[in-house]
């Protein structure tokens, strides 16, 4: 996920300047889903952490939520409620993730996907098969069935996510490959990569998004 930007909103980094900047008061959102969505530079903090440690990075991620609030144009859940938000120019910026902002950006060019000078959040989907699953030669079929190049990239198409898989790019489309670049200059090197958490963590996380939600 990065930052989208409607029209000509001076925001460079979301976590910063949508917290302070008056240019986007009241028209910015927040996902109350995950704290560790909220602070992209500083997820390598969460990664590898005691439950201790965690407990309070979540806790100054949570006040730091708190002081943003009255900046926040709306709060949401799903989606739909954001897309069209940004779609009307209620919302200016947004941490947001990549294939809808592009979609978006194809139908309305003043809707960009920028890298946000903290970094952008990035995370890889895989497969996996149960322990004591069924047809294990069938699933390892669509696996590499997938895998190839040129049917990776036909599924990039489709869903507009880009693949990890080794020798694709030179099959995307080349519209989305010039709205990957555009985005990410500086390719995946500004990446923070989703990292592994500590256990317990999702039940401080829970609380702290309670306290968040609470707070006036």
């Amino acid at each position: 996920g990065g930052v989208v930007v409607h029209h000509d909103a001076a925001v460079t980094d979301h976590q910063t300047e949508c917290c302070i900047g008056f240019v986007v008061q009241g028209h910015i959102p927040l996902r109350l889903g995950h704290i560790r969505a909220q602070r992209a530079a500083d997820l390598h903090s969460f990664d590898g952490a005691t439950t201790a440690t965690a407990a309070t990075e979540i806790e100054q991620v949570a006040d730091r939520l708190i002081e943003c609030k009255h900046n926040l144009g709306m709060v949401f859940e799903d989606q739909n409620q954001i897309v069209g938000a940004i779609k009307s120019g209620h919302i200016v910026a947004a941490m947001f993730w990549d294939a809808p902002i592009w979609e978006m950006n194809r139908q309305a060019p003043s809707i960009r996907y920028i890298e946000a000078k903290s970094g952008s959040l990035g995370w890889i989907d895989t497969f996996a098969l149960p322990a004591r699953g069924e047809n294990e030669d069938a699933a390892y079929e669509w696996i590499n069935f997938t895998s190839r190049p040129e049917i990776a990239a036909r599924i990039s198409k489709t869903v507009g996510n880009f693949t990890a898989y080794s020798g694709t790019l030179k099959y995307v489309n080349a519209r989305l490959k010039t709205q990957l670049f555009l985005s990410l200059p500086r390719g995946f090197g500004a990446v923070h990569w989703y990292p592994n958490v500590p256990a317990g963590f999702e039940d401080l996380e829970s609380k702290a998004l309670q306290r968040v939600r609470a707070a006036h």
